[in-house]
Parts: structure tokens; sequence; C-alpha cells
């Protein structure tokens, strides 16, 4: 991890500004470490949430887990955390990445019952390597379906391919939350911001300058 840094921001309207940093990593022992870094300092703590929001009427953002943390030993433990972090101050929940929109519904669900009404972002993760994804999801907890893996198989060699359907599944999933009334998305770029920039565009997203060519064209 590079750094870790919690400031004002008088910029910003005397808002808080915390920020994580990190050096991509460059082999799987080196993204292992990054994880485990990453597990254990789980920056937004309940505790944590209670100190920024001491500091000033702010939106929070805090971590939620559709098929629970890795180290929690069940659901209610998971939505529990949630619900503390909820009562100190947090106002949006950007989950973990995840393939099955069921699970996420499903979460949801358990969040509204125990009394959780802020929103519950899906976190959407193109898979941008197979392989690391797979090795990503085991650590974290995540189910990487077996039509998920049928999707990408045979194109270890082939990255071109492996984009495009990169792209596809992603905006198939999206498209399916949309159906299911989600309104908000949170995607992890993982440094392939082309990957994201096509999944906008399959589900009908333009960027003003596209939007402002595509007039002038016309």
């Amino acid at each position: 991890m590079n750094q870790f840094r919690f400031s004002r921001r008088p910029d910003i309207g005397e808002k808080v500004s915390v920020s994580f940093e990190f050096f991509p990593p460059k082999t799987d022992e080196m993204e292992a470490r990054l994880w485990d870094t990453v597990t254990t300092l789980e920056p937004l703590k309940p505790e944590l949430v209670g100190a920024l929001k001491s500091v000033g009427d702010f939106d929070i953002s805090v971590s939620a887990y559709p098929e629970k943390h890795p180290e929690s030993p069940d659901f209610a433990t998971d939505i529990d955390m949630l619900k503390r972090k909820v009562d100190n101050g947090a106002t949006r929940a950007i989950t973990q990445f995840f393939f099955d929109n069921d699970l996420y519904e499903r979460y949801v669900e358990r969040a509204r019952r125990a009394g959780i009404y802020i929103p519950i972002v899906p976190g959407i993760l193109p898979v941008h390597n197979f392989t690391q994804v797979a090795n990503f999801s085991s650590r974290c907890g995540a189910l990487v379906p077996a039509w998920l893996a049928e999707r990408f198989e045979g194109l270890e060699n082939d990255p071109q391919t492996h984009a495009l359907v990169a792209s596809a599944v992603a905006a198939e999933q999206v498209l399916d939350l949309v159906e299911r009334g989600v309104g908000d998305f949170h995607f992890y770029t993982m440094n392939r911001a082309d990957l994201v920039f096509a999944v906008c565009h399959m589900i009908g997203i333009r960027s003003h300058e596209a939007e402002a060519t595509g007039s002038a064209a016309a």
C-alpha cells in the first residue's frame, strides 16, 4: 500500500477527503498481498465512520458484502456490522463485486429487514483477466459461477475476444439489475477503463463529448 490520507478539504467546502492509494499489483503474489492489506485495514469500521461524521455533515460510503465478509461467521453478524456503520453516520453502502444478482437482491432484503434503508449500490467488476479475478474471488468469498468460467474458457491468449466477452457479461449483469429496479452502480475498473466505457456504451450511457459529437454529425 502506498499511503492513507485523512484530511480537511477547504476547497470543497470543508469536507473531508479520505483516500487510499496503491501500487498496481504486477504479479499474483503482489495481488494477494494487496488483498490481505485491504482486508486487514477495513478502513470504514463503525468507529471511523463516527469519527468522520463528527467532523462534518457529509456523505460517507461504506462497504457491504452480498456474500458476507469472508471473516464474518454468518449473515446476521455481517448485517449487524453494516447496521452499526449506518448508525454511526454512513449514508451509502457499496458492495463487494458479485456475479449472481440474486445474491445481491437477497442481501438488500436482509438489510431492509434489519432496518437499513441507505442506498446499497452494487459493485460491478468487468472480468479483465479471468484467472486473476477467479483467484481474487476465492480470497474474498465471492462465488464464480460455472457459466462465467465457461464464457472465458479458451480465451487466455485472445485478449480482444476476452475484452468483448468481459464487457458483454458486465452489461448483461447491469441491465438485469436495472430491470430489478437498481439505478446506481459502482464499477471496479482495475485500471481497465476501456471495459467500463464499453459497458456504459452497451447500456446506453454516453459521455457529454460523445453526445455533442453525435449531434454535430447529425
